[in-house]
C-alpha cells in the first residue's frame, strides 16, 4: 500500500543474471565479457568451459515463472472455497479468515480477513495457510 492505494510490484527473478543458450567458444565468450554490465560466466574459468544447466533446473526456472512446463507439478491447495483458515506465515500471522477464491495458475488463495472490523480479501501462497 502506497499513499492510501494498493500498488503491484514486479521482483526480476534472478536479478543481474543472462540466461541464453548459446554454443560456447571463444567468439562467444569475448562477445560477453566485452559487453559491459556482463561479469563472467558462472562455473567457468579461464580454461574451461560453464557447465550447462540441467534440463531440471531449466524447467524449474521456466516453472516460476508462470510458464507451463511439462514435468513440473503445481501443490494443489488442500482446502476449498468457504473453509476457515489460519494464517500461519506473513504480516497476517495468527489471523483467522474464509476462503473466498483459490487462483491455482498463480498458487495462490484468496482469504478474507476481518481487520478493523471491515472485510479484506488478501492473497497469500497455499503454504502460508492452514486450516482452523
Amino acid at each position: 500500500m502506497r499513499g492510501g492505494k494498493r500498488v503491484t510490484r514486479e521482483r526480476k527473478l534472478y536479478p543481474g543474471y543472462l540466461m541464453v543458450e548459446v554454443e560456447y567458444n571463444d567468439r562467444i565468450l569475448y562477445l560477453f565479457r566485452e559487453t559491459s554490465g556482463v561479469g563472467d560466466f558462472v562455473g567457468g574459468g579461464l580454461h574451461h568451459p560453464p557447465a550447462p544447466m540441467s534440463p531440471r533446473e531449466v524447467e524449474r526456472m521456466l516453472g516460476q515463472s508462470g510458464e507451463q512446463v511439462p514435468g513440473i507439478v503445481h501443490a494443489k491447495p488442500k482446502f476449498d472455497r468457504g473453509d476457515r483458515v489460519k494464517v500461519k506465515d506473513g504480516t497476517f500471522q495468527g489471523m483467522e479468515g474464509e476462503v473466498k477464491d483459490i487462483l491455482e495458475a498463480k498458487g495462490l488463495v484468496r482469504v478474507e480477513l476481518t481487520i478493523f472490523g471491515r472485510p479484506v480479501p488478501v492473497e497469500l501462497e497455499y503454504w502460508q495457510v492452514d486450516h482452523v
